[in-house]
């Protein structure tokens, strides 16, 4: 596996959303979502929400191999899905 994955996409439809992603490691995974401001019906931040909570669930399936390690990737996650979801 490469050092680091990473994917852009901005929005290029005034219905729809750009993802980015980065794999960071084997615990970290960045997203940015992006979406058109004019469409009332795209919401940035409610995407990135529902890509966290699908994240989520994947990992609810798998156990935690080192308990303390997934709590301190969860609560980065969680700081930095704030800070990555934007609107254009």
């Amino acid at each position: 596996m490469p050092d680091t994955v990473a994917n852009a996409n901005a929005s290029t439809v005034d219905l729809g959303y750009g993802v980015s992603y980065m794999m960071a490691d084997d615990a970290r995974t960045f997203f940015h979502v992006s979406s058109k401001r004019k469409c009332g019906k795209t919401d940035s931040k409610r995407f990135m929400t529902a890509i966290k909570k699908a994240l989520e669930d994947i990992q609810a399936l798998f156990p935690a191999e080192d308990a303390k390690q997934e709590a301190k990737n969860l609560e980065v996650e969680k700081k930095n899905a704030d800070a990555l979801a934007s609107d254009i």
